[in-house]
């Protein structure tokens, strides 16, 4: 074998507080060895690399006992200053008595936190205020009620005498524009007060030429349905139904403007309370007339039918055997209605009411000519109610009960009735 250089690394090894910590290889150092010079390179390469190895084992178990070696040194020496406390505290027979340490009673009072003077008394107090003040306040509120009313009172009273002197037992007749002021003063007043008022008042007393403007100034003025309703019922229903003459052209040209305004209120307040009178004298059916024929729109006009006829039907279904519901006047009514264009719409339910009273009627008077004259017109203007054929058997068994000789013609009518309907099914 031949000399040869092996490599070694040059190690430097430091400490810190006199304990190896780490080390360094800095650089090689070579060392002459017998080798060969046909040594392959990779060789020489592996045994550089063990003599490396074999040298850092050796440092590191050096660097391990010295470390050893120093922690001995420190825990026999005491060189951490928390190992003797920690004996201490561990050791039970070398722990220390504790520092005695003077403690003086201290006097304390308890207190309430929530005291029945402080919170509930200010409470009560505060309820007693607002109640206090809820008294005076309904003590103010009755006493402007009470001051309303003396004065509503003062001026109802004020306003009777005023009315007092409108009648025709006064000596003298206020102006037209004094009478003008106090009848705008009674239509405004409100609905209760006024009928208070109306029960007191004398209306039967005023002359014709007052009720006149009264029924100038309810057309004129914006006058509420019930008002009105109530002036009429007290002022003028009494007047017309004492009539024994015809009513003035006067009086009832001043009459016809406000049923066109508030038909429904006149029919109300004053031509049904002139149907249900016992009996029906002339002046009062001119009346009745003229309004239905003349003034009354065709929806009025039916409210005013139904409402006839309603009575009459539940009339007929009580069986009154004391005298029919209808007489000549009723038929002659209830023909104007019908006989007024443009005529009234007839549904079912009214047909069959109508039919009712009819045929109650001329069971109790067979010589009754206004029912005849009634199913006359329902078969002439109406027809189209006679479109299903148990209406017109209906009608002919009523028409067979008659003795008046004006049935020939509704018998006639029925006929061309049953023809048309038959003429469909022919072709």
């Amino acid at each position: 074998m031949g000399a040869s250089t092996l490599y070694c690394p040059k190690i430097h090894v430091y400490s810190f507080n006199n304990i190896p910590s780490f080390f360094v290889i800095s650089s090689c150092s070579t060392v002459d060895t017998p080798t060969k010079e046909s040594v392959h390179p990779a060789v020489q390469l592996s045994l550089s690399l063990s003599s490396s190895h074999t040298v850092m084992t050796l440092l590191s178990k050096e660097i391990v006992s010295q470390k050893k070696e120093r922690l001995r040194a420190l825990l026999s020496e005491g060189g951490f200053g928390f190992s003797t406390r920690l004996k201490a505290s561990l050791d039970i027979s070398e722990r220390l008595d504790p520092i005695p340490i003077a403690v003086e009673p201290i006097e304390t009072e308890l207190v309430p936190i929530i005291t029945p003077t402080a919170t509930v008394q200010p409470r009560l107090e505060k309820r007693r205020r607002i109640r206090a003040k809820e008294m005076d306040s309904n003590s103010a509120t009755t006493t402007v009620l009470e001051t309303k009313a003396a004065e509503d009172v003062y001026v109802i009273e004020s306003l009777l005498n005023q009315l007092g002197e409108l009648s025709e037992k006064s000596p003298t007749l206020p102006s037209l524009q004094v009478r003008k002021e106090t009848l705008k003063h009674l239509v405004e007043l409100p609905t209760k007060e006024l009928q208070v008022v109306c029960q007191q008042v004398a209306f039967n007393e005023w002359p014709e030429m007052v009720a006149i403007e009264l029924l100038s100034i309810l057309h004129d003025m914006d006058i509420v349905p019930s008002s009105a309703a109530l002036l009429l019922q007290w002022a003028v229903y009494p007047r017309i139904a004492t009539l024994k003459t015809s009513v003035s052209r006067l009086f009832i040209s001043h009459l016809y403007p406000l049923g066109q305004s508030m038909g429904k209120t006149v029919v109300d307040a004053l031509l049904l309370p002139l149907m249900a009178q016992t009996s029906l004298d002339r002046p009062q059916l001119e009346v009745i007339h003229k309004m239905i024929t003349g003034v009354l729109s065709p929806f009025i006009r039916l409210i005013f039918f139904k409402t006839v006829v309603s009575t009459a039907s539940s009339h007929a279904t009580l069986k009154n055997t004391m005298s029919p519901p209808w007489n000549d006047t009723m038929t002659n009514i209830i023909s104007a209605v019908l006989g007024t264009q443009p005529f009234v719409t007839i549904d079912t339910a009214l047909f069959y009411d109508l039919i009712e009273c009819i045929r109650f009627t001329v069971a109790m008077d067979k010589k009754n000519k206004g029912c005849m004259q009634l199913l006359l017109m329902l078969t002439t203007k109406y027809a189209y109610c006679f479109m299903e054929n148990d209406r017109i058997e209906l009608v002919q068994g009523i028409v067979e009960l008659s003795d008046v000789f004006l049935k020939r013609a509704v018998q006639a009518q029925l006929v061309y009735i049953r023809k048309k309907l038959q003429t469909p099914h022919a072709n």
